[in-house]
């Protein structure tokens, strides 16, 4: 379960990245589109270009693994969540709305280090045609800000 202020953060305008394994032991990743969390925190759910994905799709398809990195680039403070039981979904309803507003929260967040809206828009945003959703339930979480309690359990 994870805590309301947490689900806060997931579902802002962080930085995400999610990972996981092929069949053969290779790492797949890809940079998310957004998040959301369902109620309780029980279950991430990630947003994926699936025109640029396409391997960690197919990884997630074969192993249900699944690590996401969430990063607030101003302050790097990034947690990391693992699941074992990843599945490749279609969108539920207003998703495609989610994706189109975190393109916009993540473009506020990295335009004080001097990125422009378009670079981020450009990294993130797909057309809602594109969008594909991978969900899984996190069964670890991890501190990942750089420091002395990096890789400490949440």
């Amino acid at each position: 379960m994870i805590e309301p202020q947490r689900i806060a953060f997931l579902e802002g305008g962080m930085s995400i990245v999610a990972c996981s394994r092929g069949a053969d032991g290779w790492p797949a990743l890809a940079r998310a589109s957004g998040c959301r969390v369902s109620a309780g925190g029980a279950r991430l759910t990630l947003f994926f270009a699936a025109s640029r994905s396409g391997e960690l799709l197919d990884a997630v398809r074969t192993t249900r693994v699944v690590a996401a990195v969430f990063n607030e680039p101003a302050t790097h403070r990034s947690v990391q969540f693992k699941g074992i039981d990843g599945a490749v979904e279609a969108l539920q309803e207003g998703d495609d709305l989610l994706v189109s507003g975190y393109a916009d929260a993540f473009a506020a967040a990295i335009a004080p280090l001097g990125h422009p809206a378009a670079l981020a828009h450009a990294m993130v945003y797909s057309a809602a045609e594109d969008i594909v959703a991978v969900s899984f339930s996190p069964l670890k979480g991890f501190d990942q800000t750089p420091g002395p309690r990096a890789g400490s359990p949440l």
